[in-house]
């Protein structure tokens, strides 16, 4: 666009302050522009990385903190003689399962058998993404106890 001021016109060649047209225009060059989108583009593939291993860390945490939840319930039915059953899966909890372990250990004092220890093991398997993890709440009974 050609400056119409003719005072500006013909005294000088540089800008032309009330059209505002310059020799030399400001801006960005195609490089510049190229450039800032190729180090915001590796910024947020960074950032969508951790942002999405957080949400998968969050996902597994949560699960880890419901089936604790879950364990707690069923070891104190276990203990009060509400469950009779050996294994199972808990309502409500798509992917959660249960089942007991028992054991018994000989407990000796000196050289003489002084009683047993009964375990109890509780095993809750939980989903945790792709893989299956095990939770294990376990109680110690002294024999006939």
């Amino acid at each position: 666009m050609k400056c119409m001021n003719l005072k500006y016109r013909i005294v000088s060649r540089r800008t032309c302050p009330p059209c505002n047209t310059a020799a030399k225009e400001k801006g960005f060059t195609l490089l510049e522009v190229m450039a800032s989108v190729v180090i915001i583009g590796v910024a947020m593939t960074v950032i969508m990385t951790d942002r999405n291993d957080s949400v998968r860390r969050v996902a597994v945490t949560d699960c880890m903190r419901t089936a604790t939840m879950l364990a707690q319930q069923k070891m104190a039915e276990i203990v009060l003689g509400m469950e009779a059953g050996a294994s199972g899966d808990f309502e409500g909890y798509k992917g959660f399962s249960w089942r007991l372990e028992d054991t018994t250990t000989q407990v000796m004092q000196g050289e003489e058998q002084s009683g047993t220890l009964d375990k109890t093991s509780l095993i809750v398997t939980y989903p945790a993404g792709p893989a299956q993890r095990e939770l294990t709440l376990s109680v110690h009974l002294r024999g006939g106890q």
